[in-house]
This record gives structure tokens, sequence and C-alpha cells, in this order.
């Protein structure tokens, strides 16, 4: 039961260091309409993070919220749920919620590994090689470089703050 309290904490970590990388755009609506580069002959450019990993951060905060508030509920007896019924709902939910959240990490780890060449690499290193990133994120790649190109080259003239 101690581990629930992990789970809750480790998500709003997550939720506070990746919601302003994973607000939905027009390019998301772009990325999804092509299949992620399933359809055409190119990847639809993407930010930071394209539309399908945007579409798990999601499911991951949502079915982790409901994992959460269910595993309280089963935590504290009859302090969210007053009744047997309700009770076996938070059960029933909890399991059900914790199976779909398996299942859907379970394909982001084989997306992650074997599915999409040089993401093992990039997981491991902490860096993507310059023409995947072009490839698979490239809106992304041109914020990077614009900000070198604004940035001072001398680095003693950067101004302290």
């Amino acid at each position: 039961n101690y581990l629930g309290f992990v789970f809750i904490a480790c998500l709003v970590v997550m939720l506070l260091m990746w919601i302003r990388h994973n607000i939905p755009s027009a390019n998301d609506i772009r990325w999804l309409a092509r299949g992620g580069g399933m359809f055409g002959k190119d990847h639809p450019p993407a930010d930071k993070f394209n539309a399908g990993q945007k579409i798990v951060f999601a499911a991951v905060i949502i079915v982790g919220a409901v994992i959460s508030y269910t595993g309280l509920s089963l935590i504290y007896p009859f302090t969210f749920d007053a009744t047997v019924q309700g009770m076996q709902l938070s059960q029933l939910v909890h399991t059900g919620a914790s199976l779909v959240l398996i299942a859907l990490i379970i394909a982001h780890i084989y997306i992650g590994t074997i599915g999409m060449e040089g993401a093992i690499d990039a997981m491991w290193s902490g860096y993507v090689d310059e023409t995947w990133a072009r490839e698979h994120h490239s809106l992304w790649v041109e914020k990077l470089t614009a900000e070198d190109q604004t940035a001072p080259s001398d680095p003693k003239s950067v101004p302290a703050e």
C-alpha cells in the first residue's frame, strides 16, 4: 500500500515536468491524420513530443489519476465510498484501469525499444542523432536551431542574472 503514495508523487512530478511540452496543437492533428508517418513519403512535422507521445502522456495522467483515487479509497475503506457497493466498484475500476495502464506501458516500451530504430540508443544516452531528430521532430529541431543562432557565441558576454 505504501507504493501507492510513491505512484501518486511520481504522477504529480511527471505532470509538472512535461505538461508544457504536451499541450495539443494543430500540428498534432496533421500528425494523426498521416498516422505519424505511416501514410505518405515522410514523417509529418512534430515538436519535442509528437501526437502519439502526447496521447500516451494524457492517458497516463488520466488513468493514473483514476488509479490513484480508487487506490486511496481502497486504502482508506468507506472514506470516499460510503457503501459496500461503492467499495466493490472502486475495486473493479482500480483493477480495470491498472490493466489498461499496464497494456499501454508495454506498448510504449515496445515502440521505444524494438519498434523504432534509434529510440533505444536515445533512451540510453539521452541524445538523438540530428538526422533522426530532423526526420521525426522537425519543429523541435527548428526551435533549437533558432535558439542557438540567437545565443551569444562568447560565453563571457552572457548577462549575469
